[in-house]
């Protein structure tokens, strides 16, 4: 199976070499992210960030959760709700009623999805100026970029500037403002500092590194002042790091398989689950020692950054499929620079699956044969009705449709019912499919780590 999908992907590299397909493949890309909006869930979050700027102030949304509730959270860096309210405000201005409805009309995804429109198309200019042709096609033709896109995602424009960053560490300047920004929508990417800092020492580029630390310092503290100023340091740190580091198991984790083995009994999982970190500074010190050789050079760099991604999507206790957007850029650059082979991308896919059918196939199954649902990271169980409306407003144009032609046919009924009643067969199959591809790629990147600086390859 593996080989076929390589094929597909071999065959899609060759007829995108025409311009006018990679033309027409960036227009569809557009369409399909502008016009869609498939994350209800998080939507009715993120137009809480909108009633709460405009009834307490943009500098004050991280109190609203205090103040109103926990569906006015936020767990997010602040460049992540600034960016949502800014690219809707117009509306805002016109029609404030639009954010009082449970899902974004058309104008909504317009307005909201262009700035992650752009910075596909950015990270398709980067990695083509940077990491070749083929790294840009590999990005724009994923097919699990396709399906995030249909979504709204801060993952997408973090992963990308976190990529910029490391293809353009040769200048410092550029690379402690891209990753700044990474950071500053996503924390995650501030585990990046470390190879980075690492690259500078290895070359004796110490002036660089200074540049590159004041650059990043200061726009990641100075951005995020004015809200500890207003919200206090405690309201942005637990919110932005306490809340992940609590929450239970969640989507196609290897710890998910407690969680819904032992009845959902959040309390045994989320205790198991702290086994997490240790696996992650496990793998990512073991990425740092075979890479230590090759960290002198920027591809050195690029194999060591992505194999501490995997490691961390391989091992994190939370697994939502957005999350597969992290890694993309830096193997695309990877696969086009030869530093691996295409079959990176191919297992990718398979986690990328993985990770997609765990949070699609449950509820859509339980709408259908009219069940509840353990929403994982409210620790709460949904109503039958609750669950079909969560779907339903997901996708309105089309999950009606899908849920009808499921209960009017009685195979796929059938197919659905089993998928339900036997999810605690279904879920580790996923979890597991989606764990061992992602340490195959971690192991794929430590042997390109090892024949790198074997080889003497600089770049």
């Amino acid at each position: 199976m593996l080989s076929v999908f390589a094929r597909l992907v071999a065959m899609t590299a060759e007829l995108l070499k025409d311009k006018r397909v990679r033309l027409l493949v960036l227009a569809a890309v557009t369409a399909v992210a502008l016009f869609t909006f498939t994350n209800s869930y998080d939507y009715n979050v993120f137009r809480h960030w909108i009633i709460a700027s405009e009834v307490l102030g943009v500098l004050d949304i991280y109190d609203a959760r205090l103040i109103f509730g926990h569906v006015y959270r936020v767990v997010y860096p602040p460049l992540a709700p600034l960016l949502f309210i800014t690219s809707v405000y117009p509306l805002l201005l016109l029609n404030p009623r639009t954010f009082l409805l449970p899902y974004p009309n058309l104008l909504v995804r317009i307005l909201a999805k262009t700035p992650i429109v752009l910075s596909v198309l950015g990270g398709y200019y980067v990695l083509e100026r940077r990491a070749g042709e083929k790294a840009s096609k590999l990005l724009v033709t994923n097919p699990v970029l396709l399906f995030l896109l249909t979504a709204y995602f801060f993952d997408i424009p973090a992963a990308i500037a976190a990529a910029a960053a490391l293809l353009y560490i040769d200048a410092p300047l550029v690379a402690g403002a891209a990753l700044a920004v990474a950071t500053l929508l996503k924390q995650v990417f501030a585990v990046l500092a470390l190879p980075a800092i690492l690259y500078y020492l290895a070359r004796r580029e110490k002036r660089k590194m200074f540049t590159f630390l004041a650059v990043y310092t200061a726009l990641t503290a100075g951005f995020m002042l004015p809200f500890i100023v207003a919200n206090g340091l405690n309201a942005i740190i637990e919110p932005i790091l306490l809340f992940h580091m609590h929450r239970p198991p969640q989507g196609a984790s290897l710890w998910t398989i407690v969680l819904v083995e032992s009845g959902y009994n959040a309390r045994l999982a989320i205790h198991v689950s702290k086994l997490w970190l240790p696996m992650f500074i496990a793998l990512a010190a073991l990425a740092f020692y075979r890479g230590r050789r090759a960290l002198r050079d920027r591809s050195g760099v690029l194999l060591v950054s992505a194999a501490m991604l995997a490691a961390l999507l391989a091992s994190s206790k939370v697994v939502n499929p957005q999350y597969l957007a992290w890694l993309l850029p830096f193997i695309a650059a990877i696969v086009s620079l030869g530093l691996a082979d295409e079959r990176l991308i191919v297992l990718f896919n398979v986690a990328g699956i993985a990770a997609i059918l765990y949070p699609t196939l449950l509820p859509y199954a339980a709408a259908v044969i009219h069940a509840p649902v353990y929403l994982e990271e409210e620790m709460r169980w949904l109503t039958p009705q609750q669950v079909e409306k969560l779907v339903i407003d997901a996708a309105p144009e089309l999950a009606p449709r899908l849920i009808s032609l499921a209960r009017g046919n009685p195979l796929l009924y059938a197919i659905l019912y089993t998928i339900y009643h036997e999810w605690r067969i279904v879920e580790p199959v996923l979890s597991i499919t989606y764990t061992l591809s992602m340490l195959a790629i971690y192991y794929m990147l430590l042997q390109a780590l090892t024949e790198y600086w074997r080889g003497g390859t600089q770049s």
